[in-house]
């Protein structure tokens, strides 16, 4: 595979189609695509397929979550989002990456998933990212946490590895799959 800048291969392409040359393309295979919604959540940076989502809000714009008495810490409370109730997580905490840093900044990703409804609070949201089969890393660096438990890959982009985490595999997950029934 040519590892060259691609503006730099298109403009040699460019000449030599200019010149009359043959050009010859290199057989490449397809490049398939994953779409999430990018986040940070205690200090980590990760994504959420797109598919995997519902919609996401701001935890200070929306009714605070009522507590739950003798709830596993990283239970916020309970919300109701247009009638349905939600079980709202601190995502971070879950993953024993702390609390989140802000909740004056948070942002709760609704998952999409049949029995695993649930607010995830994040520090942060950072926004919609497109990774290719092309940046999925071989091997990433150790995770904090017990990230690595919920992440299906990894990608690398911007000098930044990319977590995609797998909402299928926080449901399947005794704790977190107790909170939310």
């Amino acid at each position: 595979m040519d590892n060259r800048n691609p503006l730099i291969m298109l403009r040699d392409l460019e000449l030599k189609g200019r010149q009359g040359t043959q050009v010859v393309l290199p057989e490449t295979q397809p490049v398939t695509g994953l779409s999430g919604l990018a986040f940070v959540a205690g200090g980590e940076h990760l994504f959420i397929p797109l598919d995997e989502l519902k919609e996401v809000y701001s935890y200070v714009r929306h009714p605070k979550p009522t507590s739950v008495p003798n709830a596993k810490p990283w239970l916020v409370g309970m919300s109701s989002l247009r009638g349905q109730l939600l079980p709202v997580i601190d995502l971070a905490q879950f993953l024993e990456l702390g609390r989140v840093n802000s909740k004056r900044l948070g942002r709760v990703l609704v998952t999409k998933h049949p029995r695993a409804a649930a607010g995830l609070l994040v520090d942060d949201v950072v926004g919609l990212r497109h990774f290719t089969s092309l940046q999925k890393a071989q091997k990433g660096p150790a995770f904090k946490g017990r990230v690595a438990n919920f992440l299906n890959e990894v990608y690398h982009q911007d000098d930044r590895y990319w977590g995609s985490v797998s909402v299928y595999k926080l449901a399947q997950h005794p704790e977190f799959s107790t909170a939310i029934s």
